[in-house]
């Protein structure tokens, strides 16, 4: 599931106003159409893009590609670009690919934490850690969850899935009691038709 406290500021900035939803053509290293909510301060931000180092240090969306000695290697375009070129990709293919693996898991309240140099007016070389920024997917109804929305105790917007059911419940209530409303004029319309006839 996602992160409580990534969720909890998608919900409190969705109650106060909409966010947009992008879809992608090619965060994804898979070259599927990937939909990111523009929130701040995470990988949808070009600002925070650019400013992260590229790393395959998980893996999972690596296709295996054909050495020039025979063997099977693995390559992802999220990857850092002259290491994915130098194992036969082709350079467009990196324009503008994200990191998936590490963006889920950071939603996922999981983020990779890795060292990525020395703080250069360091005498003591203490070491610079980068921690991998989010990068949520949603559907492009996101801000419709603000109909079963409720502030909890802690005055945070919330919601779950037996308040969903309840709103989709009441909703189908409400139409089957209109239809019966309908039907119930119709007939009372039919027995007055009827009465006028027989009358």
């Amino acid at each position: 599931g996602m992160d409580k406290k990534t969720r909890q500021k998608i919900l409190n900035t969705i109650a106060k106003k909409d966010l947009d939803v992008l879809t992608d053509p090619a965060a994804s290293p898979t070259g599927f159409p990937f939909k990111v909510l523009q929130l701040p301060n995470t990988l949808s931000d070009p600002v925070h893009y650019a400013a992260r180092t590229r790393a395959c240090n998980l893996g999972y969306l690596r296709t295996p590609y054909l050495r020039k000695d025979g063997t099977i290697g693995y390559r992802c375009p999220s990857e850092p670009v002259e290491r994915y070129i130098a194992k036969g990709g082709n350079v467009a293919d990196t324009v503008g690919r994200k990191c998936l693996c590490n963006a889920l898991c950071a939603d996922a309240g999981f983020p990779q934490v890795r060292r990525v140099g020395t703080m250069d007016d360091d005498d003591d070389g203490n070491e610079v850690y980068y921690v991998e920024k989010n990068l949520v997917t949603v559907g492009d109804d996101v801000n419709r969850c603000r109909r079963f929305m409720k502030l909890d105790e802690e005055g945070n917007w919330n919601y779950s899935a037996r308040d969903v059911v309840d709103y989709l419940k009441s909703s189908l209530e409400e139409r089957e009691a209109r239809r019966r409303r309908h039907s119930l004029g119709e007939d009372t319309s039919r027995m007055k038709e009827l009465h006028e006839i027989v009358v």
